[in-house]
Formats: structure tokens, C-alpha cells, sequence
């Protein structure tokens, strides 16, 4: 996986030192392929699905919507209001219609074997593992498209906090003999498009090769190296802090 320079780009599926080589024609129906003035420019458009992919994804989103439908005990009847599937009386003829669109305009065939080869290839895993967390960093951007950084968000949000039935009293005793008490909880940072398992195994790299995190070190102090090699995961909160001079031996509460 690699990051470039806050995300990253896919990996290069035609790379002879990490991966086998695909078949010309297997990368055609999967991968945009440079032309001249690409080559020229230093482009390197095959690491983006190609057009005929696109359009591929576009006929398998639109069947699933209709399976769904179609094998669902409980109709609702949504797939009505997507625009190209007005025209069908019911669900099971818009499944129809859109399995044979899909075998008609919508490469299926074709990108079918492509991606029986590129399965079993080397690459599969290296480029699946980057879709995923490319589409999830997509959907986790901030609203505008401006900024590289994806969004962060915080579970239970901070409308919810002071209502939490979580929250602990604790009460405990300071070295100055006063008695302090207050109330805790968790609060979990939830980052959708970052997968820490790649962190802890030193997958993450970016484009210059520099690894983001080494992975997992033995031992309580033995923490990781790297740019990110510790992320915050939850947030302490604390509220209602209150002290009080006691002459007694007080026991913590938790």
C-alpha cells in the first residue's frame, strides 16, 4: 500500500519485479492504458480502471440494486426511483432487463475472464486492499474536494456525550490528604479509511518508500518507528472535577 502524499495512488500492476505480467489484453479491459503523449508526459494512466470497467461497475451497481430487491422478504421499492429503472412494471423484469443490458453494453463477459486471470494473479491483493481503502478515504473527505486529509469522526459524537450512560464517578484520595471526585468515559475516533492492521505490520509506505510505521514492538515501551507509528484511537473525557478535605481513610470508587 502506498500513500502519496496523504492518500496515495494504486499500485502498479505492471511492475515485473513484484508482480506477474497480465496479458495485454487482460490489462485493456481492466486498467486505462497510456497512449503517446501520456508516455511523453510521464503519465502512467494503468493504475486507473479503464473505461470499460467503468461502465462495467455501472450495470453490476444497478443489478445488485434490483437483486436486492428481488430476494428481499420485505419489498420497499426503492429501485423505483432510480431513473433508468422506471420504465419496468416490477422488479423481477428490471432484473431481467438489467442482466441483458449488462451483457449487451456493459462488458461483462469480457471484464468476467479479465478478472478471473487478475485474481489469481500476484497483484489481486496489492490492488484490492488499495480500492478498498482509496473508496473508504473518498467517502471519509472533507466536504469541498480541496484538501488531501479525510475525516475523522468521533463515536459517540459530542451531541450525545452529556447524556451518556457511561459516564463512571470516581472518587480518590490525593497526596495532600484532599478528596478528589469526578466522572469518566471513552470516547472512540473512528478514521473509516485507515485500516490499522497496516500500520502494526509496516505495510503502509509512501511514494518515496519511507515506511509510516514499522509495526509492533515487544514489550510495554517498545513502541514503533515512523511518521504515524502511534495514533490515537479514543479520547478521555472528564467532567464535574471536585475536591474536598477529608480526615478519614476513603476508598476509590469506581
Amino acid at each position: 500500500m502506498a500513500l502519496d502524499p496523504s492518500r496515495g495512488d494504486a499500485p502498479r500492476i505492471d511492475d515485473p519485479n513484484s508482480v506477474r505480467q497480465l496479458r495485454p489484453e487482460t490489462k485493456k479491459w481492466l486498467f486505462s492504458l497510456p497512449d503517446k503523449i501520456d508516455r511523453a508526459r510521464g503519465l502512467d494512466d494503468t493504475r486507473r480502471p479503464s473505461e470499460y470497467f467503468l461502465k462495467y461497475r455501472e450495470y453490476q451497481l444497478l443489478y445488485q440494486l434490483v437483486d436486492r430487491e428481488v430476494t428481499s422478504r420485505f419489498s420497499k421499492e426503492t429501485w423505483k426511483l432510480h431513473p433508468r429503472l422506471k420504465d419496468y412494471a416490477d422488479a423481477e423484469s428490471a432484473k431481467k432487463g438489467v442482466l441483458a443490458d449488462w451483457l449487451m453494453f456493459g462488458y461483462r463477459k469480457q471484464i468476467d475472464e479479465a478478472l478471473k486471470e487478475f485474481n489469481g494473479s500476484e497483484a489481486a491483493l496489492q490492488w484490492h486492499d488499495w480500492m478498498r481503502a482509496s473508496e473508504a478515504f473518498d467517502r471519509s473527505r472533507f466536504p469541498g474536494g480541496a484538501s488531501n486529509l479525510a475525516n475523522a469522526k468521533l463515536s459517540p459524537s459530542p451531541s450525545d456525550w452529556m447524556t451518556l450512560a457511561t459516564w463512571r464517578r470516581v472518587e480518590t484520595p490525593t497526596k495532600s490528604g484532599k478528596m478528589l471526585s469526578f466522572q469518566w468515559t471513552r470516547i472512540r475516533i473512528v478514521r473509516e479509511w485507515l485500516r490499522l492492521d497496516m500500520l502494526s505490520d509496516g505495510r503502509l509506505v509512501t511514494d518515496r518508500e519511507d515506511q509510516l510505521s514499522s509495526g509492533r514492538r515487544d514489550g510495554v515501551l517498545g513502541y514503533p518507528t515512523g511518521p504515524i507509528a502511534v495514533v490515537p484511537i479514543e479520547l478521555l473525557l472528564i467532567r464535574n472535577i471536585s475536591g474536598q478535605r477529608r480526615h478519614k481513610t476513603i476508598v476509590t470508587i469506581h
